[in-house]
């Protein structure tokens, strides 16, 4: 992971070395900039992500182009000597850009067509910032890089806002925390050619395969899935896996062992939550896998007020996931083993989940409804599955809004005037009108366009993380998979339970999923985090026309005397105090 700076015809003076080294978390092997007359700079905060990089320049120039990019191309030819930031190039020059497969994102500067693109992976796993007012463009590997420029202003998205505080996660493809400044979306480019800035798209699309049988699809899957995990093993430095007793993150591991000799492996444990603790089913892996060094790392304490948050950099977007606590001792644990890379299981619910309307799009309507009459709550799921996606939409919406049992979309102490802002209420139906049932590809675009929340935190500790099953080659594969051999009555992830037949212990592979827990909850805090969420919510002065402060207090004086609230209330609460934290932090280093 490297960071990346561009800047075109900026109309105040640029901070240039200081939004530079506002990424200097994202690389710390070389530093590099170039400059030219035109107008255009370019920057570059280097770390070596395969032996290759090594042998590139911070800024390149070759085939008379001008290169600053961040990531690892895939599919290599063996033997090939050429980096990756010359064959991204020769791509370019021959028109092949949409061929290139693997977690990169780049700006490009062609000087004899006065052509800059700005564009990565169509995983968006390294997703760039922009701001363009119809002259200036920035483009950063950070959003909060770009606050640093006279031009841009941090004044906050209201519609991001209303999405975050509302829990609703479905904000506009794009969008970031602060109205001036976007993200490349999925499959997104920029041209921006004789001073006219265009966009270009590409989707992700089915690979053309056909196997006759359920076991070909199960052979092709771990063909595919190995040369995800071999390509992320370029990496110079040492990788290992975070391991939990759970089907996605064990086949990762599995994965990885057909590669590696040995893998250090990051596994949750507590004493106290037992029914938490997944030790029973690691156990049940590592015997089967005597080549993994396991390292327990013990999280009974790890909470939001466990974590030093003025220390760390800040990130582009609030972080309301009560994991992080455990996943910033992990990164502290695999820097102490002189890790560089940590392999996980993200986006194994994501690409295996089920896919009704497709079942009904083959044909296999029968076969759809057998399944869901064999469901627990069979006629819930006719009516999400069948019914309501053949309903006009208006009743649709009319359904959604009778089965809420909460009348409005934002909990009590948001002022109602903040409620019935017309932006807040549209936000608030377009989370609703995305709750229904979609298709696979629809459901992954939205996950895709999300930020990688978490990708700064894991550069402050040195390490990249780095998911095999976001592959875009192993994607295309599991959109081709019949859905009739992705379903069944009783057991999510058909496939993958199916595919993992003789790599994993049956004890695993059958294994219901177990959620994280959230140690606050259940660490004697809450009052602790009620004196510290009013002094937030004081400080914070977007909150001062949005949070009824004595109404807020008054629910925190409830969930000090009754101990817990209603788990959305509880769950709003957390988040508000997340939002504010990072809030307070960004204003605290960054001119907004």
């Amino acid at each position: 992971m490297s960071g990346i700076l561009a800047v075109w015809q900026s109309r105040q003076p640029t901070p240039w070395s200081v939004m530079l080294q506002a990424l200097a978390v994202l690389g710390g092997d070389d530093q590099g900039d170039w400059h030219d007359p035109c107008g255009l700079s370019l920057g570059r905060t280097q770390r070596y992500n395969t032996g290759q990089a090594q042998q590139e320049p911070p800024v390149l120039h070759d085939q008379g182009c001008v290169l600053v990019w961040t990531g690892r191309l895939d599919q290599r030819e063996p033997g090939c000597q050429t980096t990756d930031g010359q064959r991204l190039i020769t791509a370019y020059r021959s028109g092949g850009l949409a061929s290139l497969v693997g977690d990169y994102a780049f700006v490009l500067w062609d000087p004899g067509a006065d052509r800059l693109l700005v564009s990565g992976d169509l995983m968006r796993r390294k997703p760039l910032a922009y701001f363009w007012d119809g002259q200036t463009l920035l483009v950063s590997s950070r959003v909060v890089s770009l606050l640093h420029h006279p031009q841009v202003s941090g004044a906050l998205d209201e519609d991001y806002l209303a999405h975050t505080f509302g829990e609703w996660w479905q904000q506009t493809p794009g969008c970031t925390p602060f109205k001036a400044i976007r993200r490349l979306r999925l499959g997104e480019t920029l041209v921006l050619q004789r001073g006219q800035l265009t966009r270009q798209f590409r989707s992700l699309t089915p690979l053309d395969v056909r196997y006759q049988t359920p076991g070909e699809y199960y052979e092709a899957f771990w063909e595919v899935l190995g040369r995800a995990v071999s390509d992320r093993l370029r990496h110079p430095r040492p990788a290992g896996v975070t391991l939990s007793g759970g089907l996605d993150s064990t086949t990762i591991t599995a994965a990885t062992l057909k590669h590696l000799p040995t893998v250090d492996a990051l596994s949750f444990v507590t004493e106290i939550y037992p029914e938490f603790d997944e030790r029973g089913p690691i156990q049940t892996f590592l015997d089967h896998y005597p080549q993994t060094r396991w390292h327990p790392i013990p999280s009974d304490d790890t909470h939001g007020f466990a974590v030093p948050w003025a220390t760390l950099p800040v990130p582009d977007d609030p972080i309301p996931v009560c994991t992080t606590p455990l996943h910033l001792r992990a990164m502290a644990q695999a820097r102490a083993l002189g890790l560089g890379t940590l392999l996980d299981g993200e986006w194994g619910d994501e690409i295996f989940r089920e896919n009704f309307p497709a079942l009904f799009r083959a044909g296999a309507g029968g076969l759809a409804l057998r399944l869901m009459l064999g469901r627990q709550q069979a006629p819930a799921w006719l009516w999400r599955e069948w019914v309501m996606p053949r309903l006009p939409q208006s009743w649709q919406w009319r359904w959604i809004l009778f089965k809420r049992s909460q009348p409005d979309p934002l909990p009590p102490w948001f002022y109602p005037s903040y409620v019935a802002q017309p932006l807040v209420q549209a936000s608030y139906r377009q989370s609703l009108e995305n709750s229904r049932s979609q298709d696979f590809q629809t459901g992954l675009t939205w996950g895709l366009n999300q930020p990688p929340q978490q990708d700064i935190l894991y550069a402050a500790h040195g390490l990249e993380p780095l998911s095999p099953f976001a592959d875009e080659r192993l994607i295309r594969f599991i959109l081709a998979i019949p859905p009739q051999i992705q379903i069944d009555p009783q057991h999510r992830k058909i496939f993958l339970r199916q595919a993992t037949a003789g790599y994993l212990p049956e004890e695993v592979r059958w294994r219901p999923k177990v959620n994280y827990f959230d140690p606050l909850r259940r660490s004697g805090l809450l009052s602790e985090c009620a004196r510290e969420l009013c002094q937030q919510v004081r400080d914070c002065p977007p909150l001062a026309e949005i949070v009824d402060q004595p109404r807020l207090a008054q629910a925190l004086q409830e969930l000090h005397t009754q101990g817990g609230l209603e788990a959305h209330i509880e769950n709003s609460l957390f988040l508000l105090l997340d939002w504010t934290n990072w809030y307070l932090n960004v204003k605290a280093r960054y001119p907004i």
